[in-house]
């Protein structure tokens, strides 16, 4: 292999422009492993110029004139012979992004100048990316399955830069401390708020269940009054998860001010700012799906893999409705919600052993959930360690 790379040729379906994209060779990198949400681990270049870079860099394929993204596959590659989208998509999607894009201070606009593959490349993977998702969210029907993946994505390329090692603050991060400690605790409580909710609720449903054999207009009431409060404790959790989503924010924005530049190894400016952290801020100001950092991101994962589960027909049953409810479980078990985590896993182990046992005679065809499975038992001991506050 003489070079990593080759140039694809992709007339622009928007703006008309022919444009080149670049495309690595099989080969052109190895794998040490996957992490449990299935995240590349150990990437190793064959080509010394492209060391430190994340391979979904080249994920996306990003139009450099009207700044039109997508998932650079062969669908997108052979777009003119596709007459579901030419026919049904693209009109939406060329007069809204191209409304956009003349707007002041677009979302669009601000994605596509940040990207830099030359100075920024695993930063620029992100806009890419967020781009794509802008661009998916204008068909009139999004697939809730590709915004998933391409927010699982994110967290990765975050996941990576943060890896490579946080820059070292001076003295005024102290401060900061004991405020982490405090959040941490207070996320853990709600965490735990919430596995205690679903027993306690199982608890009394099953009581009032045999309530309902005594009868009587009292055991009504009782009922009555049980699902009102129930109700109501559901959506004022969902509001306390919002108002800590934008806590974590206020906690940051405030950080970066207080701690000010950093000291060793500086974070790079990117689009126009001090840092991605700040630009993605920037944005999130006017577009509130940007996630700030992995966790944010892994939450809008789960979002849409949730999402195309419940509708039904992005998911397929068998490897895929196997693959998307683990992913559920994985995702909401890293971002904390174990109660979620813990109720997904198990949907994969009980659709999972049906689908192996359905198809136990082709080991090829059961190969991947059962390596799913095998995930998922190590995982739901993980969430359980997790929610009684046990460090894994």
């Amino acid at each position: 292999m003489d070079t990593p790379s080759f140039n694809t040729k992709v007339e622009c379906p928007l703006c008309g422009s022919v444009n080149e994209f670049e495309t690595i060779r099989v080969g052109a990198y190895v794998e040490t492993g996957r992490d449990t949400d299935f995240c590349p681990i150990g990437v190793k270049w064959r080509f010394e110029e492209y060391r430190g870079y994340n391979p979904l860099v080249f994920f996306v394929a990003t139009c450099p004139k009207c700044y039109y993204s997508r998932e650079f596959n062969d669908a997108f590659k052979g777009w003119k012979s596709d007459s579901t989208f030419k026919t049904y998509r693209l009109k939406r999607i060329k007069t809204l992004h191209l409304e956009e894009l003349a707007q002041d201070n677009a979302i669009i606009k601000r994605l596509g100048q940040s990207i830099d593959l030359d100075k920024s490349p695993n930063e620029s993977a992100i806009a890419k990316l967020l781009l794509t998702i802008r661009d998916e969210t204008l068909n009139e029907r999004p697939s809730n399955l590709d915004l998933g993946r391409f927010y699982l994505r994110i967290a990765w390329v975050m996941r990576q830069l943060d890896a490579n090692g946080p820059p070292q603050r001076s003295s005024a991060v102290e401060p900061f401390s004991a405020i982490d400690q405090k959040f941490e605790v207070w996320a853990e409580g709600l965490a735990s708020w919430t596995t205690y909710r679903d027993e306690l609720f199982g608890e009394l449903n099953r009581s009032l269940a045999d309530g309902d054999r005594k009868a009587g207009s009292e055991q009504s009431k009782i009922e009555s009054s049980y699902a009102e409060i129930k109700e109501q404790l559901l959506a004022y959790e969902e509001k306390c998860r919002s108002l800590g989503d934008e806590l974590t924010g206020i906690i940051k924005s405030h950080r970066a001010i207080a701690v000010g530049p950093a000291v060793g190894r500086p974070e790079a400016p990117f689009g126009g700012k001090g840092s991605l952290y700040e630009f993605l801020t920037d944005l999130k100001r006017d577009w509130s799906e940007t996630p700030l950092d992995e966790r944010e991101a892994l939450n809008r994962a789960v979002e849409g893999y949730q999402k195309a589960l419940e509708a039904g027909k992005e998911v397929s049953a068998g490897n895929l409705q196997i693959q998307v409810c683990y992913l559920i479980a994985e995702l909401s078990r890293r971002a904390g919600e174990f109660a979620k985590a813990r109720e997904f896993f198990n949907s994969v182990i009980k659709v999972g052993q049906e689908y192996v046992r359905e198809h136990q005679a082709d080991k090829s065809r059961t190969a991947l959930a059962r390596k799913i499975l095998d995930l998922a038992a190590e995982q739901t001991q993980a969430a359980k360690e997790a929610a009684a506050g046990v460090t894994t």
